[in-house]
């Protein structure tokens, strides 16, 4: 994943971060891009067309939902699959790389509620993490 091609291309955000933390660039560029989660978590269930994510998600549009999930190609995240099928039928599943992702999130999220975030509507409080320094 070369930070400087594409979707993880670096940006400001970039360029805020310390440098021994710049391997969290493309996390955040992922996790910040609206419906990537989404989409994502729609592929933890197995391969889905386009059709059926949209199913899901009936907000994102066809063109939107088509540029993230080539971003997530791009990545290396997920995989596209096509199929010399009349009409022609193409399928995203995730990658090794996207499921190790997954797991991320997923300690991203047990993180989140250790904090004792009880109620997911509720806007989220952070810890002061300047009193422990």
């Amino acid at each position: 994943m070369e930070a400087e091609k594409g979707f993880l291309k670096q940006s400001a955000v970039g360029d805020t971060i310390p440098s021994k933390w710049q391997g969290l660039f493309p996390i955040i560029k992922i996790i910040s891009s609206r419906w990537m989660l989404a989409i994502l978590h729609e592929l933890l269930d197995g391969p889905k067309r386009p059709s059926e994510i949209n199913k899901v998600h009936e907000r994102i549009s066809a063109k939107t939902l088509t540029l993230r999930l080539r971003e997530l190609e791009e990545c290396g995240l997920v995989h596209r699959e096509s199929f010399e099928v009349i009409p022609p039928r193409v399928e995203y599943s995730l990658t090794a790389t996207g499921r190790d992702f997954i797991y991320l999130i997923e300690g991203m999220v047990e993180f989140g509620y250790s904090w004792g975030i009880a109620d997911t509507d509720a806007p989220a409080t952070t810890p002061n993490l300047d009193a422990n320094m």
